[in-house]
Parts: C-alpha cells; structure tokens; sequence
C-alpha cells in the first residue's frame, strides 16, 4: 500500500478515475480530499507488488483485478480470499467464527471472542454483546478491513472494557492481521487489578 498526492488543478473526483500499470489487481480509498473542491488530495492505493515490478498510476477505471473479498448476508462478514474463507458474525463479535482452508475447518463456530478477565476473576467476552456493531470498513480486490466495535460484557451484561477491532485480510492469504484497541470508558466502574501489598 502507498499514499499518493494530487493536486486539485489534476481534478480527479473519485476513484474510478484512477487505474494502476504494472500490478494485476489493485484497489483505491480516498484518505483526503480538499474541502473546498472535494476533490482528491490524497488516495491510498493496495495492490500486488512483485519484486521485480515497477508501477504507474494512471487514468483507469477504478479497483481492479476482481471482485470485493467481502461478501455480507443478513447474519455475518464473509471473506474469501482464495486461500481461506473467513466467517464473521455481525452480533455478539466472536472474532472469527469460522475458518475454513481448503477442506479443513481451521475454526469451527466457538462462544467468547475476545476475553478479558479481572484480578478479582470476573470474566468479559466480546461475544455476550449482542449490540455490537460489525461493519466491513474497506473492500477491493487485494483486501479486505472488517471494522467490530462493542463492549466487553460479563455473564451477568456487566459492561467492562469497550474496544474497536480491525481485522485485515489479503488476496491469497490464509492469515488475517487484527488490531485491537480498548479503552475503559467508566474507570469508576471497572476495577481490572488488584492494588499490590
């Protein structure tokens, strides 16, 4: 992935102006635009590099090489990326519900997700908030971002820490990275460790 500049005399408006010479598949997200024109200032563009390629961007038709990895249904997030399919449930985020490579099933619909447990022992899941909010934030061809976002919630609906999670996936990967960032929005209220003697 590079970040590329425009100026706004190049006037390009949108993405689907853009193309990529050099790589088989790409796809472009627009990181800024000018707040008078609206038109791009800056485009981050992904796409697949080899090590002896070199690259142009020029005008084209928008993200290219195949379709979004990302499916949805009423339920949950799928990802194929050809060498996986990756299950993600839109309530109660569980991380990854199921994961299938090949014919193996790798992860097979679990509870919990992410956990957090206190010093005191009470247990929080990411898996027993069923408010929470599972969007696909980007979707092109060489990837995928799955955006999760809810609260840690204890087997009584204890709230405890709230959290944003990130989960990348790319063409041809049977791997995902995920990012995890969690705050304690009520410090009153969520006492995660014990005071040392």
């Amino acid at each position: 992935s590079v970040g590329v500049p425009f100026a706004v005399e190049e006037g390009v408006n949108d993405v689907s102006q853009l193309g990529l010479v050099g790589a088989g598949a790409a796809q472009f997200r627009v990181l800024h635009r000018d707040p008078a024109t609206q038109r791009i200032r800056w485009v981050l563009v992904t796409f697949e590099a080899s090590s002896s390629g070199s690259y142009a961007l020029v005008s084209g038709g928008g993200n290219f090489g195949g379709s979004g990895l990302a499916s949805e249904t009423a339920s949950r997030i799928v990802v194929s990326t050809g060498a996986a399919r990756f299950e993600i449930r839109k309530s109660g985020f569980n991380v990854l519900d199921r994961v299938v490579r090949g014919t193996a099933e790798l992860v097979a619909t679990h509870a919990g997700g992410g956990v957090v447990v206190t010093a005191q022992g009470t247990r929080f899941e990411s898996g027993l908030d069923s408010a929470s909010e599972v969007v696909v934030e980007e979707n092109g061809p060489v990837m995928a971002v799955v955006r999760a976002r809810g609260t840690l919630r204890s087997a009584a609906g204890a709230a405890g820490l709230s959290y944003t999670a990130r989960m990348h996936f790319y063409k041809g990967q049977s791997t995902c990275r995920a990012w995890v960032t969690l705050r304690n929005g009520e410090p009153t209220g969520f006492a995660p460790f014990k005071a040392l003697a």
